[in-house]
């Protein structure tokens, strides 16, 4: 019979997985009335999903570390900061689902924090939950259910499966997984938004520098980096003649893709009226450098111009939100941290390191250009696993460990 450690490690293994694919499985959820075993496959696993995590943190409050108490405790300080002086804010705490993001978000960053997961078993729910929800969210999005799955939806919850199907392929060399990271990044580019792209892009350059330039040179491996800079080189050159083939052939089968269109046009940077909202933003800190206190920037936003909205980028939302001071304080915490402990940390193994660049460019990269840190869970998973130890965060290293 396994001890109450391994089965320990077993339990968090799963709610770990079912956090980092949270929004993919509440996608699939949602959609019952169109693929309704899957959606009661799926409402099975949050079930799960939430039992285990409530265990996991259980568990977890037996070693409680001070990081995660200050987290607790600075996140409760600013959420009374903003109630005590920023009462038109408060209401915005229930419109955008502050508590629901705040309990998956602490819980799922305690956990890492404090817990340990078993490496094989960690591995297999990846496959199972990459696998599973990438063929169903694609299956869902060819119903061409538009107002169902719309295309910025269908891209951020697709974005954590493919990136962990890649990062399985490149750890473990599975040539079956081909044909998913194939047919899900195809997905991507005809039906997604061009800030999807960009998190793929980010991921394999971290891949390349950290295959490139950190780890030992070979000739092999300098005759595939040239064979690669060689087909990167002859699809810039040619990609539009490229993408014009693959446009009309999904035009004649009824298919418009917005991306690849956006490609062809060169207006692939354009910033879908990011700028304004951005400027606005500045604009405002320079009335007032000190910030408007959580979500204050939906509150000045829809007050100006009707509708309730973020910065779409994190630096900028940290200084609305916390002023320039506090705001300039965090991220160069941020910034610092992220390069210490994983851009230039050469004592990192190559796993790790993947793992680290899957949530960094789901997270940090997602929000430089959409989306929210208030509604980001993968970015408190990001920051859990940076600050962790690969032999504190897997429960057989501590295992050898103890042997040695």
């Amino acid at each position: 019979m396994k001890n109450i450690g391994t089965i320990n490690a077993y339990i968090t293994s799963f709610s770990l997985n079912f956090l980092i694919f949270l929004q993919p499985i509440n996608r699939l959820v949602d959609q019952y009335e169109l693929v309704p075993y899957v959606s009661l496959f799926f409402r099975i696993i949050l079930l799960l999903g939430q039992l285990g995590i409530v265990y996991s943190f259980l568990i977890s409050l037996k070693k409680l570390k001070k990081d995660v108490l200050v987290l607790f405790f600075m996140l409760l300080l600013s959420v009374i900061f903003t109630y005590l002086f920023f009462q038109q804010n408060m209401k915005y705490f229930t419109e955008f689902d502050f508590t629901y993001y705040f309990l998956y978000s602490f819980l799922g960053y305690s956990i890492i924090r404090q817990c340990n997961v078993e490496k094989k078993l960690f591995n297999f729910f990846l496959y199972f939950f990459s696998i599973s929800t990438s063929i169903f969210l694609v299956y869902v999005k060819r119903m061409n259910v538009e107002d169902v799955l719309p295309y910025m939806e269908f891209g951020f919850a697709l974005i954590i499966p493919i990136l962990i199907l890649i990062y399985l392929f490149l750890i473990e060399k599975k040539k079956w997984l081909l044909p998913f990271i194939i047919i899900s990044v195809m997905m991507l580019f005809v039906y997604s938004n061009r800030g999807v792209i960009l998190c793929i892009a980010s991921f394999v350059f971290l891949y390349l520098i950290r295959k490139l330039f950190i780890t030992e040179v070979t000739i092999k491996k300098t005759l595939i980096s040239l064979f690669t800079f060689s087909l990167v080189f002859s699809f810039i050159i040619n990609y539009k003649n490229i993408f014009q083939k693959i446009i009309l052939s999904l035009d004649s089968n009824g298919i418009e893709s917005r991306t690849l269109k956006l490609l062809i046009d060169g207006n692939f940077s354009d910033d879908s009226g990011r700028s304004y909202i951005q400027y606005f933003f500045l604009e405002k800190l320079k009335e007032n450098p000190f910030g408007y206190g959580i979500y204050g920037d939906r509150y000045i936003y829809e007050k100006s111009n009707g509708i309730a909205t973020y910065p779409h980028n994190l630096f900028l939302e940290l200084l609305i939100d916390f002023g320039i001071v506090v705001g300039g304080i965090l991220i160069i915490l941020l910034v610092y941290t992220i390069f210490k402990k994983f851009i230039i940390n050469t004592e990192l193994s190559f796993n790790y390191y993947l793992l680290l660049s899957v949530f960094f460019s789901s997270s940090i990269v997602q929000l430089m250009l959409s989306s929210s840190y208030l509604a980001s869970i993968p970015l408190w998973l990001f920051l859990g696993l940076l600050l962790t130890k690969e032999t504190d965060f897997y429960a057989e290293k501590k295992l050898v460990e103890r042997k040695n």
